[in-house]
C-alpha cells in the first residue's frame, strides 16, 4: 500500500510538471506590484463585466417613464362614418419620478459593484504577487540547502570507499536528499500554478506571458492604531453597497406609496354634428385606485424590503468588524514570529550553520549531528520566510478589510 501511495504521488508530481511545463517557454516580463494591479484592471474580465453591469442599468433609466400605450379608438356617431378618439392613461406623475430615482440608484449600485470587483481583484493580484516572492525564494533556499547536500554526499562517497563510515551513515545522507529533492519538486511546481494564477489575474487569459515579481520578498510596511475602533472598516465598499440597496428599497416604498394616487387620462374625439365648433371635443377623467388592498399589499411589501436591507447592514457591519478582529489579531500574531526571527532565529541559524562546519572539520561532532544541525538551521530560515510571507498576507487581509486595498 505504501509503495502504491509512493508511486500516486509521484505520479501527480510529474503531471503537475508537465501541465506548467509550457510556462518556462513562454516570455516572462517583471513587473513591479503597481504595475501588476494596473495591468489587471484594464485586462481582467472582471471589471469588463462590472462595466456591463453600469451600461445595463443605465439603459434602463428611460424605461422607468413607463406610460401606458396610447389608445386608438373609431366611433360611429351617425352609424355611417368612423371617426377617431385618442385616449391616454398616465400615472401619476410623481410615480414616474420615485421610479427614475429608484433606477438612479441601481446605477450607484452597479457602480460600487464595480468597486467592489476592483478590490477582490487587486487583493487576488497582491497575494499571488506575494506568494510568487515567497516560493521563489523558498526554491532559492532549497537549492542552496540541496547544493550543500550534494557536495556532504560526495564526500560521504569518497570516505564510504575508504572505510571511514559505515553503509548506514551513507544511506541516512541519501535518504535526506532524496526528501529535499522531493520538497524542492513541490516547490517548483507550486511555484509554477502561482505563476500562472497570478499572470492569468494580470493578463485576463489563461495564455500568454508569465509575469513575474520585479523584487525579492521583502517586509511589507504597516501603521496600526492601539486603539480597535469600528470606524476602521467604514470605508470598505460593503458598507456603500447595502446602504444604497437600502436607498433602493427606501425608493421602492415611496413608488408604491404614490401608486395609491390617481392615475389621469385624457383624450380628444371628433363626431359628427351641425355645429363646427363642437366638432372636436376633448376628455379628461381620473382612474381612481379603489381596491386599496392591492395597494396596501404592495406597500407592506416595500416596507418588509426596507426592514431587510436595514438588517443586511447589521449582518454585514458585524461580519466585517469579525473579520477585521481576526484579522488584526493573526497580523499581531505573525508580527511577533516576525520579530523573533529577524531578532534572534535567524542569527541562531547562521550560528549553527557556522559552529556545525568548523566542528564537523574539526572532527568535534560526527556526521549525524553536522546532518542534523545543517536541517536545523535550513529549516530555521525556510520558517523565516514563511512568517514574512504571512506577515505580508495579514496587512493585505487588514488594508482589503478597510476597503484600502
Amino acid at each position: 500500500m505504501a509503495i502504491y501511495q509512493i508511486k500516486n504521488k509521484l505520479f501527480l508530481l510529474v503531471s503537475l510538471l508537465v501541465l506548467f511545463s509550457s510556462i518556462g517557454s513562454v516570455a516572462q516580463k517583471l513587473v513591479t506590484i503597481e504595475e501588476a494591479i494596473e495591468l489587471s484592471i484594464k485586462n481582467n474580465p472582471s471589471v469588463l463585466l462590472a462595466d456591463q453591469r453600469i451600461a445595463q442599468e443605465k439603459a434602463l433609466l428611460p424605461s422607468t417613464v413607463n406610460v401606458n400605450n396610447l389608445d386608438v379608438l373609431f366611433q360611429s356617431p351617425t352609424g355611417q362614418d368612423q371617426r377617431p378618439s385618442i385616449l391616454q392613461t398616465i400615472a401619476f406623475p410623481t410615480v414616474y419620478v420615485n421610479q427614475y430615482r429608484a433606477q438612479n440608484v441601481l446605477v450607484d449600485v452597479a457602480g460600487i459593484e464595480r468597486s467592489i470587483s476592483i478590490n477582490n481583484l487587486k487583493y487576488n493580484v497582491k497575494i499571488n504577487y506575494n506568494n510568487v516572492q515567497f516560493l521563489i525564494e523558498k526554491e532559492k533556499m532549497l537549492t542552496k540547502f540541496d547544493s550543500t547536500l550534494v557536495n556532504l554526499l560526495k564526500v560521504n562517497e569518497v570516505r564510504y570507499n575508504v572505510g571511514q563510515i559505515a553503509n548506514l551513515e551513507k544511506i541516512n545522507g541519501e535518504a535526506k536528499y532524496k526528501t529535499l529533492q522531493n520538497q524542492l519538486l513541490q516547490t517548483r511546481a507550486e511555484l509554477n500554478s502561482v505563476k500562472f494564477l497570478l499572470s492569468n489575474l494580470i493578463s485576463g487569459k489563461p495564455e500568454g506571458e508569465v509575469f513575474l515579481p520585479v523584487s525579492n520578498l521583502q517586509k511589507s510596511s504597516y501603521s496600526l492604531s492601539q486603539d480597535f475602533q469600528l470606524s476602521f472598516v467604514d470605508k470598505n465598499p460593503f458598507n456603500s453597497l447595502f446602504e444604497r440597496k437600502r436607498d433602493y428599497a427606501n425608493r421602492l416604498l415611496r413608488t408604491e406609496q404614490h401608486r395609491t394616487l390617481p392615475s389621469i387620462m385624457f383624450g380628444y374625439f371628433s363626431q359628427v354634428t351641425p355645429d363646427p365648433a363642437l366638432y372636436y371635443r376633448l376628455q379628461f377623467g381620473v382612474s381612481l385606485p379603489l381596491w386599496y388592498w392591492k395597494y396596501n399589499s404592495l406597500i407592506t411589501a416595500a416596507k418588509r424590503g426596507v426592514e431587510s436591507a436595514n438588517t443586511q447592514i447589521a449582518i454585514n457591519k458585524n461580519r466585517l468588524t469579525t473579520e477585521y478582529a481576526s484579522a488584526l489579531s493573526q497580523y499581531n500574531q505573525f508580527r511577533e514570529s516576525l520579530n523573533y526571527f529577524e531578532n534572534t532565529g535567524l542569527k541562531q541559524s547562521a550560528e549553527i550553520l557556522r559552529a556545525s562546519e568548523q566542528s564537523f572539520r574539526a572532527g568535534s561532532i560526527n556526521y549525524y549531528v553536522y546532518l542534523y544541525n545543517l536541517d536545523q538551521a535550513f529549516q530555521i530560515q525556510l520558517l523565516y520566510l514563511d512568517a514574512l510571507k504571512s506577515y505580508n498576507q495579514s496587512i493585505i487581509n487588514l488594508n482589503y478589510l478597510q476597503g484600502d486595498i
